[in-house]
């Protein structure tokens, strides 16, 4: 999206205000990823990993592949929130199962891993 292409020079000149402005734009239209993004990095706001938790669930629960993958990262690395692998494995699937490929090649990895 924009906001991505603005605040990693991707075909365009990089400004980070700009990007972040839609990022909160989006994040007013139901889109909660984003303000995750934006507090798990520290853009614009202070790094807050128990803040983007909150906002990933709330992505997660609304049904985005992004929300739920990277929900999944925080509960496998106890970022943000108590370890949990059962939860993160659970939304790693759900991630997956909709066509996120991040999700499904970490999925196949941990398959792989596992059975050597």
């Amino acid at each position: 999206n924009l906001a991505w292409c603005l605040l990693h020079e991707k075909g365009i000149e990089k400004d980070e205000a700009r990007a972040i402005e839609l990022f909160k734009k989006a994040a007013s239209q139901n889109e909660e990823f984003a303000l995750g993004m934006c507090h798990e990095n520290g853009w614009d706001v202070p790094q807050d990993d128990v803040k983007a938790v909150e906002y990933f669930q709330k992505s997660a629960q609304a049904g985005n592949a992004d929300g739920q993958y990277y929900l999944a990262l925080c509960y496998l690395d106890g970022r943000g929130a108590p370890r949990d692998y059962s939860e993160g494995k659970r939304m790693l699937k759900l991630s997956a199962d909709q066509g996120y490929e991040d999700a499904q090649r970490m999925i196949s990895t941990m398959y792989s891993t596992r059975s050597k």
